[in-house]
């Protein structure tokens, strides 16, 4: 069978011209066969953004595929994904620091998460205020099994492309501005920015990982 998923990839990448971006190849919508092709790529990982599609993803690889949580996550759904995801890119609230630092002081592991920043205001959309990060980042120095690594953000739903600039430019900026200072717990390596209709964009404005779904399993060259 031609794998036209790992073509996609190929191609996405050749645009990118930087090996040190990585792809989370999300795959919601596809089988299990088919995110399977994308793990051809080396250094590919998945993303999911139901716990539901996590878990039997999850199952399927026998835990060898490192797989992100991307998704909004409900606290009573935090038990079923800690000692399970590379990264949890979604979180927003002190109250879901504590509920995964309570599940994961429970399995003795430490889980590695980053903080969902809404840079655009949009009701429709999940995220932290930009202006409470650093109170997050001081509430999660009380977690030992919970370690922040960085920023995600979602840029709005719209064509102007020089808006949706702003707003990946906005939170690369406070990236860099967190990075410079020092909390126990946090430590700012990974911007997670982009989509399959904006990841160059994201990509000229610093982040380092991509949320690429569409442009991986729909398009085919």
């Amino acid at each position: 069978m031609n794998n036209y998923v790992a073509e996609n990839i190929y191609r996405i990448k050749k645009q990118l011209n930087n090996d040190d971006i990585l792809i989370v190849a999300v795959s919601k919508t596809v089988s299990c066969e088919t995110a399977a092709l994308a793990l051809e790529v080396p250094g590919i990982e998945l993303g999911e953004n139901r716990v539901q599609e996590f878990l039997k993803k999850y199952e399927y690889f026998k835990g060898e595929a490192k797989i992100h949580l991307i998704g909004h996550l409900q606290k009573n759904k935090v038990k079923y994904i800690v000692g399970k995801t590379v990264l949890i890119h979604s979180v927003d609230s002190e109250e879901l620091l504590d509920e995964i630092q309570k599940r994961s002081s429970q399995q003795q592991v430490v889980t590695n998460v980053l903080l969902q920043i809404k840079i655009f205001k949009d009701d429709n959309k999940f995220g932290a205020d930009e202006k409470d990060i650093e109170k997050l980042i001081s509430h999660n120095e009380n977690n030992p099994n919970v370690k922040i690594k960085g920023l995600m953000t979602m840029a709005p739903f719209t064509q102007d492309n020089e808006l949706i600039s702003q707003t990946f430019g906005k939170l690369h900026d406070i990236f860099v501005d967190i990075s410079k200072k020092s909390f126990y717990n946090t430590d700012m390596v990974y911007l997670s920015m982009g989509m399959s209709n904006d990841y160059i964009l994201a990509a000229k404005e610093g982040a380092n990982i991509l949320r690429i779904g569409s442009a991986i399993f729909k398009d085919k060259p």
